[in-house]
């Protein structure tokens, strides 16, 4: 009698641990074939220029894949890689192993689904999905249909809670028992992308390194070692510091860590003392938990100029612009330096993201989507839900139009410790500036700014911020 045999696809789900699709897998088939495959789309040019996946997620994902076959390889089995079209691969594949099942994370995004839909035909009954990264089945949250979901993020957090349990993370195979490889296909180097080596910045206050094994390295020091965590209210809203925040985001966005685990470290620690610092951990779960289910329930609107609240305002496109603002040479020091560190490292706090985003939509009145698709191309840690529901947010198309999100990057400065010592670091002009004349900077005369820094352009536009 035939062996039974399942392809796993490993799509955002880059881990061993806590993964139901391979646990389940172990436990209902004979032979598992795990694959990973690099998509060649996401490192296609998008509508505005960008290469869409740049060099340090490229990097990260690398290193992500990596090790995740080292892991699998402890397991017994081994990870086939290949490079091209999904739904294509993955139909070949099931073909030459003859497999009885793929099973593969479940799509959220518009294109996701499409490439599940296009899985699907040419498969048949062999594919079959399930939502993999979620703190919640998104089948199981306490909105009958979806589309009930509030639009509001405090209204769904509320009913959330209240309704739904967070499972405990499973445990990852002791052995999988793999069919016979014939071709696992080499990782690809940087140097097939495109790319070379980054040099590494030393301004830069944390070192990324991929895959599953620092991931849950860094979970174990932020949150039950360093105890970090009981200042995280305090310090999320710095701009640069190792432990100012988790840095899980980018494991987060991989799949090398599942959200599960990052809420059942926090319970652990919750055991000795639970404040709102832990809690605000949690939050932002439920806040990552809210945009994956507003992406699935908007669709495409999600990606509009108006946003799924059809909010019409006049965006306007000015290259040149842009080009300054993505250079970090607007004139304006905060807006400056992130966007410089962005640049030099694929990463920026929460916090910068937002002052970078208020400039380029309300004090430039640029369409948001151009600076939604820059940091698709350079972060790390993008994730294509967060990422659309933020710069939504900010330009007041998304889901939280209450107050005003303009932030003001004058007087950020001030209210944020260690904010102009950030300045001086990733804006070297600036470094002989004394702090007063940085924190008046845009109030300062032509002529004193001049006098003062140079080699600094003057500010492309000057906002009421006396």
């Amino acid at each position: 009698m035939r062996k039974k045999a399942a392809i796993i696809w490993f799509r955002d789900n880059l881990r061993i641990s806590d993964n139901h699709l391979l646990s389940s897998a172990s436990r209902e088939f004979d032979k598992i074939v795990p694959v990973f495959i690099f998509d060649d789309t996401d490192w296609e040019r998008d509508e505005y220029g960008n290469i869409k996946t740049n060099v340090y997620r490229t990097k990260f994902l690398l290193e992500c894949v990596e090790n995740l076959r080292v892991n699998l390889k402890k397991l017994g089995s081994n990870l086939v890689v290949r490079m091209g079209t999904p739904p294509e691969i993955l139909t070949q594949l099931a073909q030459e192993y003859e497999v009885d099942l793929i099973l593969g994370s479940r799509g959220i995004t518009p294109r996701q689904i499409a490439t599940d839909k296009q899985l699907a035909l040419k498969t048949g009954a062999l594919y079959r999905r399930k939502y993999v990264s979620n703190l919640f089945d998104s089948e199981l949250l306490p909105f009958n249909p979806l589309t009930k979901m509030p639009e509001i993020f405090t209204s769904f957090r509320k009913k959330v809670e209240a309704h739904c349990h967070v499972h405990e993370p499973v445990h990852s195979p002791e052995r999988l028992t793999s069919a016979p490889f014939k071709d696992v296909g080499e990782i690809p180097s940087l140097s097939h992308f495109g790319f070379q080596e980054p040099a590494k910045d030393k301004r830069s206050a944390f070192d990324w390194k991929g895959g599953e094994d620092a991931a849950q390295e860094r979970l174990k020091h932020y949150v039950l070692e360093s105890r970090s965590v009981v200042n995280f209210f305090f310090k999320r809203n710095r701009f640069e510091g190792n432990n100012i925040s988790t840095k899980l985001s980018a494991y987060l966005s991989t799949g090398c860590l599942s959200p599960n685990e990052v809420w059942y470290a926090v319970n652990k620690l919750e055991k000795h003392k639970k404040d709102r610092n832990s809690y605000w951990i949690k939050l932002l779960l439920l806040q990552r938990e809210y945009s994956r289910a507003l992406a699935l329930v908007k669709g495409e609107e999600l990606f509009s100029a108006s946003g799924f609240l059809n909010e019409e305002k006049e965006w306007k496109r000015d290259e040149t612009l842009e080009k300054r603002w993505k250079e970090g040479r607007t004139g304006i020091p905060l807006v400056d330096a992130n966007m410089r560190e962005i640049a030099a490292t694929g990463y920026m706090s929460s916090k910068g993201r937002e002052v970078v985003a208020s400039y380029l939509t309300h004090d430039l009145g640029i369409d948001w989507r151009v600076g939604a698709a820059w940091f698709r191309s350079l972060l790390i840690d993008y994730d294509v839900y967060n990422n659309y529901a933020n710069w939504s947010r900010v330009a007041q198309v998304g889901h939280t139009r209450t107050k005003s999100q303009y932030v003001n990057p004058v007087s950020t400065i001030t209210e944020h410790k260690g904010t102009v010592e950030y300045i001086k670091k990733w804006v070297p002009e600036l470094s002989d500036v004394s702090d007063d004349e940085l924190i008046r900077w845009p109030m300062l005369s032509k002529a004193q700014r001049k006098k003062a820094a140079s080699n600094f352009p003057d500010p492309i536009k000057l906002g009421d911020w006396d």
